[in-house]
């Protein structure tokens, strides 16, 4: 059926016009309470974020020293964090203190790992528990963070087993974006929300806050990747899971590429 010019232009306006009216006037869709990242919670002084971005400069130089080496993502996932919170006022914390108090933290564990790095060690995938580690993106080449749990009890070195995996699809989490996500790993000794026995569970940021599609959903196989080539992973024992927004995003992977999972779990998946 051939369409005349006048139909086709009425018909242009009128999704044209429901566009629109999805968007408000600070360019959030009418399903969000803001933009997107939200507006900062306790905003920095100008001489908070100038100290920060002094220090975050002077790391900067260092990493120059070894951002070729292998493991390099594992300390620029840091510096980007920093430098996004400076850049788009990404500050969620009651008290600015507090956001100061995260940015350094970051900064004292990118100094860290770069001085590690130069004596061409990582002592950060040593032992067990939480660990944050990075990769870049074949997409852009950005350093992106993921999570790693790894039980007390779970030999997964060179010439032992190897072991199985799940990956952890959290939930929507306006804020939390690359400096919450890493803060909130870094130093934690709570357990996470899923914790099969004998199996390491990882955690993709997966762009921040995406509904794990499009970069996002291309960071979940770039972190599976990073993570099976670093603690001896069974590809035949690769599991997906994930809760609300995360179960949503198991669903919806997991349903695409379901050869690429020995199960998929989707709870709450809205």
């Amino acid at each position: 059926m051939k369409l005349s010019f006048l139909t086709v232009l009425v018909l242009g306006l009128c999704v044209a016009g429901e566009a629109k009216a999805q968007l408000r006037a600070d360019g959030a869709t009418a399903s969000l309470r803001g933009a997107l990242p939200p507006a900062p919670v306790a905003a920095l002084s100008a001489e908070q974020e100038s100290a920060i971005a002094a220090r975050l400069e002077k790391i900067a130089e260092a990493f120059k020293a070894v951002e070729k080496h292998p493991r390099a993502a594992d300390a620029d996932i840091f510096l980007k964090a920093v430098r996004y919170a400076l850049e788009f006022d990404e500050w969620y914390d009651k008290k600015a203190e507090d956001g100061v108090k995260k940015a350094n933290r970051l900064l004292d564990e990118a100094e860290s790992r770069i001085a590690a790095l130069k004596s061409d060690q990582t002592p950060w995938l040593e032992g067990s528990g939480w660990k944050v580690l990075g990769f870049y993106s074949e997409i852009d080449g950005s350093a992106q963070p993921y999570g790693v749990e790894i039980p007390e009890d779970l030999k997964w070195g060179q010439g032992e087993n190897k072991v199985p995996m799940w990956i952890w699809l959290h939930g929507r989490g306006d804020t939390s974006t690359d400096l919450h996500f890493i803060a909130g790993k870094l130093d934690s000794k709570k357990p996470g929300q899923f914790q099969p026995q004998g199996t390491i569970v990882i955690h993709p940021c997966g762009r921040y806050c995406n509904g794990w599609k499009s970069a996002g959903e291309t960071d979940v196989y770039e972190a599976r990747e990073d993570a099976v080539a670093r603690f001896n992973v069974d590809r035949n024992r690769i599991a997906l899971a994930g809760f609300s927004m995360g179960g949503a995003g198991a669903w919806h992977i997991g349903a695409h590429f379901a050869d690429q999972w020995a199960c998929v779990h989707a709870g709450a998946a809205s």
